[in-house]
C-alpha cells in the first residue's frame, strides 16, 4: 500500500471513531415527562445539559465504571413533575415509573428520592468513563445507586410517569 493510501485509510478511520463517539444529536437525548394529572412535558437535551452534573462510580456485573449525569429529583423539577419541596401526606404515595424504548419499565417511590426521607441516589446518565453512552445502552440510563442488583438500572430511558397510588 502506498503511503497516500496509508494515509487516506487512517484518516478515514480517524473519522468513524470520531463519529462513533460523537454525542448523539439533542433530539436523540430528548426525554418526556409525564406528570400525575396526565400532562407531558418533553426535556429537550438541551434543557437536560443545563443541569448540575455528577460523577461517580459504580460496579456494573463486576467492572468498576465511572458514570455521568443528572439527578432524577433535578429532572423531575425541571418537568414541573417532582417536589420542590420536602414530601408530606399524598405525595408519600407516589411512584416514578421509568420506560425503556424497548418496554422495559422500574419503578422508585418518590420518597426515596427526598434527601429527608429516603435520600436515595438516583441519576440519569448520558457518560461512562468519559465517553457517551454506548446505543444499547442511552442516550439516556437510570442508576440506583446501592442497588445491590441493577434490575433498576433502566437502558435506553425515554419516559418518566409520576403515577399516584391509592
Amino acid at each position: 500500500m502506498t503511503t497516500r493510501r496509508l494515509a487516506t485509510v487512517k484518516a478515514l478511520l480517524l473519522c468513524i471513531a470520531l463519529l462513533a463517539i460523537a454525542p448523539a444529536s439533542s433530539a436523540a437525548q430528548d426525554l418526556t415527562v409525564r406528570r400525575v394529572d396526565g400532562s407531558e412535558r418533553r426535556l429537550t437535551g438541551t434543557e437536560l445539559a443545563s443541569l448540575p452534573r455528577t460523577a461517580f462510580e459504580v460496579t456494573d456485573h463486576g467492572v468498576a465504571t465511572r458514570l455521568e449525569g443528572v439527578e432524577l429529583r433535578a429532572v423531575l423539577q425541571l418537568g414541573s413533575a417532582g417536589p420542590t419541596d420536602t414530601l408530606r401526606g399524598p405525595m408519600l404515595r407516589r411512584v416514578v415509573l421509568l420506560l425503556a424504548a424497548d418496554g422495559y419499565a422500574a419503578t422508585i417511590a418518590l420518597a426515596d428520592l427526598d434527601p429527608s426521607i429516603g435520600a436515595r441516589r438516583v441519576y440519569l446518565v448520558d457518560r461512562a468513563n468519559g465517553v457517551p453512552l454506548a446505543a444499547d445502552q442511552g442516550p439516556w440510563r437510570a442508576v440506583v445507586v446501592g442497588d445491590v442488583r441493577a434490575t433498576r438500572w433502566v437502558r435506553q430511558l425515554q419516559r418518566l410517569e409520576l403515577v399516584d397510588l391509592h
